[in-house]
């Protein structure tokens, strides 16, 4: 036998522990047979059974994320009958909130399910909450999602379905994750993964690691250089930038050897991944974009490591990129790039690659088109997400980007957790994973933007900081701590009444340049005194309504009076409508009721009940209504006469007589729709719209046939829309429609018929193949925009 070879070395990230128990919440029967636990939290770990029967009796425990799928996670315990048996697996995890238990010799109580939370046992060392309640929740989100994704030294992209240590996905949520917990041994660890699996000949840093395979492109393997980078600039550690040096050499040469003819990185596989529409920014200009950020990194890495040849090699190189970009992708109006959205405008501005000439014309196009054509939301997925709240923020408007984070619909985050999100999520829609870290990453612009804790570059590990709070009209208080190498820092701010009043802690050995929004430095104190005669405070100058301040370790209060007429108050999100996205049957009512998505936020609510848009003469909301018929309600709120954004909510009424869908339920392993009446099935029942949720229970791998007639009350040219993940099909008239077969993720097709006034017979058939689930129908047609087929039009 041959023996292994290669070098035994001390594990050096700590160790996966189960970090806490979590009882069931709740538990219900969805089918007889089976016992459905809620923990009431999507957790990482698995479930310790408390259970006795008879010997041989095996029991089958089925993990379920939070909205449906299992992507196959499946215990089996078979009972010794020595009484009452404890059981808890040693040697895998699961991701999960729910957990069905099958089979068992007799109903279990309550407390025969515990959840165990497991995951490498990182310290925490970071803290933020604010008078936000919206935001501590994403951030609670947040710390959930990323300790979920932490095994064994790699941090995964989700817990279940690929468990892969993909390199973008890590990159971006980085800093956040450094804000939250002390990620300096698991990330040397992981370092060492990532250039052991780097092609030593070409250079090319895989996807993933340390386990190949997966997609990704220049974003993923630049990982090799920003890790490192924020290795240095939030822990001081130059070791990393000087053991690894030529292995990001490596990396960036490797890059170079890709361009193509016009200078460009293209052909890189992925660009953006995941905004809220279809992907549509082109590859090539991120990618290139991105091999700009690599090449400034490294030559900041470079003077660090004082190569001064090599600092200027690569500052030259990042000039001619930069160049290329500019003559392919900036617009003809100088103040835009490629198309125009999904970030297009972000990454120039958060890489530096935006000449100064242009970088306050990009800046007024960007919150230009995030007001009109984005209606104040984001358009963006996983790069530039974080990217564009440090554009916003760097442009004087972190009101905008406050906004944007407190959104409660689609797209935002609130949206994910109206929803009942306990963790982040895969995409804007949910239709993948509920647990992935790498929309987390604004969690860093809490820390950096709104408590003001930020690292300087010429002095890393926060041996100097730069604290500069944004504060804005509506928040009341933000207060924040990070455990530095070097010592506690705290940043913790308020409002009382018009004044802004700043209490920071530094500790030995470290200073800070502090920026307090002042009217003038006459108008700050620290501990009630004058700066000109408070020791350890050195006053700099007036910048641009902050008092720039030098100060050393230890303790300070700051108070800003009148400060308050300084900031910007963000605009009102949406108000919230009630009920939500539920059905009505007849001859029952809905009381209608409409508030602010954050107490005091506005004025004033106006309202609309045909679906036009309110203005400051319709009608204002000022107590709950009820209504007994289809319609759409349109609310929005307005500060001090200004209009904030607007809600829309369909409230839906069925009449169980005539309306609704008959399915069918299948159970099978597809990779296309098979003939399905020749099929046996599971089960039958009436839904009254296209819906997964409560229609399947045992299994990822299934198919369902829905079959009704649909209602057309203006006859001509209709189009329909199936998105669906995985296949589907839609018929009308026995006619084939839409066809969206196959295995793949969230996609959409289209299809035309010409249908007449009256009932149409319609189908649609759809498979599951594991992993994420989805299954949206739309049309439009005469008079109709597009929208998902109303239940009120979906006829038995």
């Amino acid at each position: 036998m041959r023996p292994p070879t290669g070098v035994v070395k001390a594990q050096i990230y700590p160790a996966d522990r189960v970090i806490k128990t979590l009882p069931a919440k709740t538990c219900i029967s969805p089918e007889p047979g089976v016992q459905q636990f809620d923990l009431g939290q999507m957790i990482s770990g698995w479930v310790r059974l408390k259970i006795n029967g008879p010997a041989g009796a095996a029991v089958k425990l089925r993990f379920i994320e939070e909205l449906g799928p299992s992507y196959g996670q499946t215990d089996t315990y078979i009972l010794n009958g020595k009484g009452l048996e404890l059981w808890e697996p040693r040697f895998t995890w699961h991701a999960f909130r729910y957990v069905q238990v099958m089979d068992a010799p007799q109903p279990l109580a309550l407390d025969a399910v515990e959840g165990r939370v497991v995951n490498t046992d990182v310290d925490t060392v970071g803290s933020f909450t604010c008078s936000n309640a919206l935001f501590n929740r994403i951030l609670e989100n947040y710390r959930w999602t990323q300790l979920g994704n932490m095994h064994g030294g790699v941090p995964s992209d989700c817990p279940h379905r690929e468990r892969r240590g993909y390199t973008g996905d890590g990159q971006i949520s980085a800093r956040a994750a450094i804000y939250q917990f002390d990620m300096s041994l698991f990330y040397s660890k992981w370092l060492r993964d990532i250039f052991d699996a780097q092609n030593r000949s070409t250079g090319y840093v895989p996807n993933t690691a340390p386990y190949q395979g997966g997609g990704g492109g220049t974003a993923w393997g630049s990982a090799c250089v920003m890790i490192p980078w924020y290795m240095y600039l939030y822990y001081g550690d130059v070791r990393i930038l000087q053991d690894r040096y030529v292995d990001m050499q490596h990396w960036v040469n490797f890059l170079k050897s890709q361009l193509n003819r016009d200078g460009l990185l293209a052909g890189q596989g992925l660009g953006e991944w995941v905004p809220p529409d279809i992907c549509e920014i082109p590859e090539p200009f991120v990618n290139s974009c991105y091999y700009f950020h690599n090449l400034d990194l490294m030559s900041r890495i470079a003077r660090v490591l004082e190569r001064s040849s090599d600092a200027t090699q690569y500052g030259d190189e990042a000039e001619r990129i930069r160049q290329k970009i500019h003559a392919h992708f900036l617009n003809a109006d100088g103040c835009s790039y490629s198309i125009d959205r999904q970030g297009a405008n972000v990454f120039p501005l958060g890489f530096a690659i935006t000449p100064d000439s242009l970088v306050q014309p990009v800046q007024a196009h960007l919150i230009d088109r995030l007001l009109t054509t984005q209606q104040g939301h984001f358009d963006t997925g996983i790069l530039a997400t974080p990217l564009l709240l440090e554009a916003l923020t760097a442009a004087g408007r972190s009101d905008l980007a406050y906004t944007l984070m407190n959104h409660r619909d689609y797209p935002s985050y609130g949206y994910m957790i109206s929803k009942g999100a306990t963790t982040i999520w895969e995409t804007w829609m949910g239709d993948q994973s509920h647990s992935h870290p790498m929309f987390g990453s604004v969690c860093q612009w809490f820390y950096e933007s709104l408590a003001g804790i930020a690292p300087d570059p010429s002095q890393p590990g926060f041996r100097h900081l730069r604290m500069q709070p944004r504060p804005v009209l509506g928040l009341d208080f933000v207060r924040a701590s990070y455990n530095a190498a070097t010592g506690f820092i705290r940043s913790d701010w308020r409002l009382d009444q018009n004044d802004f009043i700043w209490t920071i802690e530094l500790p030995a050995n470290t200073t800070a340049t502090v920026l307090v929004p002042a009217q003038s430095v006459n108008q700050v104190t620290e501990s009630d005194k004058p700066i000109g005669s408070t020791a350890g405070v050195r006053f700099r100058e007036m910048q641009q309504g902050y008092a720039v301040l030098e100060i050393g370790s230890g303790e300070y209060r700051f108070k800003s009076a009148d400060a308050a007429a300084l900031l910007r108050r963000p605009m009102a999100a949406a108000p919230i409508i009630t009920p939500g996205d539920t059905l009505i049957e007849k001859p029952n009512s809905a009381l209608i009721q409409i508030h602010q998505a954050t107490a005091g936020e506005g004025e004033a609510i106006h309202y609309t009940l045909d679906g036009s848009e309110p203005d400051a003469h319709s009608a204002v909301y000022t107590a709950p209504f009820s209504v007994d018929h289809t319609l759409v309600v349109k609310a929005k709120t307005f500060q001090q006469g200004t209009a904030g954004f607007s809600r829309t909510q369909l409230i839906q009424f069925v009449d169980p007589a005539v309306n609704g869908l008959r399915y069918r339920l299948f159970y099978g392993n597809w990779q296309k729709l098979p003939n399905l009446d020749r099929l046996q099935v599971a089960a039958t029942g009436l839904v009254y719209r296209f819906a997964l949720e409560g229609v399947v229970s045992r299994d990822d791998l299934f198919a369902l046939s829905y079959q009704g007639r649909l209602r057309i009350d203006r006859p001509g040219a209709y189009t329909f829309y199936l998105l669906s993940n995985d296949g589907s099909r839609l018929y009308l008239n026995d006619r084939l429609v839409v066809d969206n077969d196959g295995p793949h993720g969230a996609e959409e097709r289209s299809g035309k018929i010409t249908l007449t006034a009256g009932l149409h017979p319609l189908r649609v058939d759809y498979f599951q193949a594991g992993g994420g689930m989805l299954l949206k129908v739309s049309y439009d047609g005469p008079e109709l925009s597009k929208r998902e087929i109303p239940a009120d039009a979906l006829c038995q």
